[in-house]
């Protein structure tokens, strides 16, 4: 949906189409209906804030996922160099995301709030959880996944397959000589784009 959203976005601005991008967008952020209770998260969690995390938002209160928050980022970023009006709301969701993914991450929590905290074989802590539960065994938030919970896959609930994805954030997000401020880099991930 994100990277059907940018391309509808593209073709009103190159091409005068008319997609109706404040409903793609409701689809990215609200509630799915395709997939029940997908959508991005707002609020706090065990006084974390875990706000514009991808993922299940009804699931035991909220199960936001790495991969999906990566993506969606590197999706959405660059809708704003073809709709400015969108520019501001996009960044003020990417400030809250850049804040909440560090609790993808093991040490971003106090100890006990992972599930993988006794594998030791990432001691500069850069590989991220699968996800984010609002709460899972008496935790809140907790950094899991679903390999040990399922008795499936690997031995630990950190995940290659969703810290890849960060290096999409890497490309867009710098910071700026105010720490509350974020510059954007609208055009790393606007692939097959015109010179800009």
């Amino acid at each position: 949906m994100p990277f059907g959203t940018l391309t509808a976005a593209r073709l009103n601005a190159e091409l005068g189409r008319h997609y109706d991008l404040p409903r793609l967008l409701d689809w990215c952020f609200g509630v799915s209906d395709s997939r029940g209770g997908w959508g991005v998260m707002l609020g706090n969690r065990g006084g974390y804030d875990c706000d514009g995390l991808q993922g299940s938002i009804d699931n035991r209160g909220g199960y936001a996922f790495a991969l999906n928050t990566f993506t969606q980022a590197g999706a959405l970023v660059p809708l704003a160099r073809y709709q400015p009006q969108y520019a501001r709301a996009i960044g003020k969701w990417m400030l809250n995301l850049a804040n909440s993914v560090r609790l993808f991450y093991p040490g971003a929590l106090p100890p006990g709030h992972g599930t993988s905290g006794f594998w030791h074989g990432d001691p500069q802590h850069l590989i991220a959880y699968e996800g984010l539960r609002h709460e899972w065994l008496g935790m809140s938030p907790c950094a899991t996944g679903d390999p040990l919970a399922m008795r499936w896959g690997p031995k630990t609930d950190l995940g290659l397959y969703g810290s890849g994805f960060a290096g999409i954030l890497g490309a867009i997000v710098r910071p700026t000589t105010d720490s509350r401020i974020l510059r954007l880099d609208c055009l790393a991930t606007d692939f097959f784009r015109a010179p800009a």
